[in-house]
């Protein structure tokens, strides 16, 4: 099976937040593609809390050591990436590590974010070089990552 991985933002974004926009761009893609997110089997905050870096210490999957051996997994042996920045306001550490194991590992990278360089992932030369495919829309990333992987 194929597998796409979901990457953008956490840290500073409500639980809705991160999964919403998953959650749909999961729905936009034909069956049979393995999704994976780094939000799964984390519980749901208080509606309208934001993720701290510590929030998920006490669970299975929110120490650091957790999150950094899944992400990576998830990250280095999916067959392409698509990081949400839209409407980013801080750059994301965790996602920026991901567009890094994505170019070691010649990983297709389709980066989501505004058309007009004002996002705050688009200021850095090697963010940029890193970016296999910019679109502004995930719509748009949905129809490059169907033919990236050719479904």
């Amino acid at each position: 099976m194929k597998k796409l991985y979901l990457a953008g933002p956490i840290t500073g974004c409500t639980f809705g937040e991160c999964t919403d926009w998953r959650e749909e761009f999961a729905r936009l893609m034909p069956a049979g593609i393995d999704i994976l997110s780094p939000m799964r089997a984390k519980h749901p905050l208080a509606p309208g809390s934001r993720i701290i870096d510590d929030v998920y210490k006490d669970s299975l999957f929110g120490h650091d050591q957790a999150i950094m051996q899944r992400d990576f997994n998830d990250c280095s042996t999916a067959e392409v990436v698509v990081a949400n920045f839209l409407g980013a306001t801080r750059v994301s550490l965790g996602t920026v590590m991901e567009a890094a194991w994505c170019y070691a590992y010649h990983i297709p990278l389709i980066a989501v974010m505004e058309a007009d360089k004002s996002n705050c992932h688009d200021n850095h030369c090697m963010m940029r070089a890193a970016i296999g495919f910019k679109v502004a829309t995930l719509e748009e990333a949905v129809i490059v990552a169907r033919s990236v992987l050719n479904v």
